[in-house]
């Protein structure tokens, strides 16, 4: 699948590609720490959520990330779609990531962070996420 093919197919999903969210731990760490990280912030939320929803085969509905995990120099990062069920408002599933995601960060000033924000223009953002995006590294795109 190239870049092309993930951007029309998110699009064309129900993950809200609407609005965006990026989640920051603005250090030089890998990109296998991030998704460590980002696996734990999925699995908290969907607990607080409604803790029945993680069992194998369970008929709750679950928040989904899709993540474009990139590196930046001292700022390791990805952008995320969010798939919320209907069950749920998103705001305030966003306003539970940033609580959480801070929490994931042990230092007294956690330099982790949630931004969120609109998409001004859905093509472009998703052309700009996604360009770190390669098929041969499976740690640049992931569905948590």
């Amino acid at each position: 699948m190239n870049k092309e093919e993930l951007k029309n197919a998110l699009i064309n999903s129900q993950v809200n590609t609407l609005e965006y969210v990026v989640a920051s731990l603005r250090m030089n760490k890998p990109i296998k720490y991030l998704i460590k990280k980002l696996d734990t912030l999925n699995y908290a939320i969907n607990y607080q959520l409604n803790r029945y929803s993680l069992k194998k085969n369970s008929k709750f509905p679950r928040v989904e990330f899709y993540c474009f995990n990139q590196y930046a120099r001292n700022n390791t990062h990805s952008h995320i779609y969010l798939k919320v069920p209907p069950c749920y408002d998103y705001e305030d599933v966003v306003n539970l990531m940033n609580k959480e995601f801070k929490k994931l960060d042990h230092r007294k000033k956690s330099k982790f962070e949630i931004h969120k924000d609109k998409v001004r223009i859905e093509d472009y953002y998703a052309i700009y996420s996604a360009r770190q995006f390669k098929n041969d590294n499976t740690d640049t795109f992931i569905v948590i």
